[in-house]
């Protein structure tokens, strides 16, 4: 059995990235949004004119945000059943119980308060195997992140499904009033925690559980904490790279979220994250290679209907189970 230290949760680094973020490229009027789309994404809007105005409302919703107004700290935004501390520490008790003994559905729109966990359909095996996938938003991390669930009997450690038993998810500015909630519930509370409970990830440690966590990568050093976190619990570390240019990437974020309302700041995507995990991926490889028993590259540049492509290999990887492309760098 592993042993995890109760004191020591494992931390998200990506905690509150987007709360009262000053971006590098703001998109908070009309004329910015067009300039963006024609200027550097070379993007035809015209079919859907309404998607400028839809960007610059979530811009200024976001800009207004107080960090401290979150549903982890305050009450402000909490949804009335459950606004009290005690009654939404009883919350966050059942959804981290459902995540860790609940099935995940194959669509993860159906995943709420009630319904739909982080385990896969198969038995979860208990090899004590971490399997981390970089990739910029959109870039088809969770697709990628159901497949290695399944075949490997991974649990999955992705806030996503947190968010969604939250709620405030709905609301307006919805992620990222539970953004940090969500982030504690999977990851875990520290000492501010009444009812002692461990993070879906501390209990999937625990039980010696493979997993899968989805990261976007955006530095080495985030990554070579959680290898050398899981490391130390005993793990095998395996780091795969879902490589798409941050054009393809910001494209995809603007089409998902005119299909699900689910909206990542354009200028994080472009501008923020770019092509860092790309780096962040061969730089671990190059300086770092002892923290992970295996590297893979898989592009998702690709066409409608086509499947992924691994375009690098080192071990034992995920990325091996697509065809090779030896051709393509990124």
């Amino acid at each position: 059995m592993c042993h995890v230290d109760p004191n020591v949760s494992f931390v998200n680094p990506y905690t509150n990235i987007f709360m009262n973020a000053n971006y590098a490229r703001p998109l908070r009027d009309d004329d910015l949004v067009e300039d963006f789309f024609v200027k550097v994404l070379h993007f035809d809007y015209r079919e859907n004119p309404r998607i400028i105005r839809k960007i610059v409302t979530s811009e200024k919703m976001l800009k207004d945000f107080k960090e401290e107004e979150n549903t982890m700290v305050s009450t402000k935004h909490r949804d009335r059943d459950y606004v009290d501390d005690l009654k939404r520490w009883k919350l966050r008790k059942q959804i981290i119980n459902e995540l860790f003994t609940l099935k995940r559905p194959a669509n993860e729109e159906e995943v709420i308060l009630g319904a739909g966990g982080t385990l896969p359909s198969v038995e979860v095996k208990k090899e004590r195997t971490a399997f981390i996938l970089i990739g910029p938003p959109a870039s088809g991390k969770s697709t990628v992140a159901n497949v290695i669930a399944e075949r490997e009997g991974a649990i999955i450690l992705d806030t996503d499904y947190a968010k969604r038993k939250l709620p405030e998810f709905e609301y307006e500015c919805g992620a990222s009033l539970v953004r940090d909630e969500s982030d504690r519930i999977m990851f875990g509370f520290g000492k501010n925690n009444p009812l002692h409970l461990s993070g879906v990830a501390d209990l999937a440690l625990e039980n010696e559980y493979n997993i899968v966590v989805p990261k976007v990568g955006r530095t080495p050093e985030d990554l070579i904490n959680i290898a050398a976190f899981f490391k130390g619990a005993g793990y095998k570390v395996h780091l795969t790279l879902i490589s798409l240019k941050r054009r393809e990437a910001t494209i995809r974020a603007l089409n998902r979220f005119n299909h699900t309302k689910r909206y990542v700041p354009l200028g994080y995507v472009f501008d923020q994250v770019g092509n860092d995990p790309i780096l962040t991926y061969y730089l671990l490889k190059e300086k770092r290679a002892a923290l992970f028993d295996s590297f893979g590259a898989i592009t998702t540049d690709i066409g409608v209907g086509e499947q992924p492509q691994c375009i690098d290999l080192s071990g034992n990887n995920p990325a091996g189970w697509y065809e090779k492309n030896e051709e393509r760098f990124i």
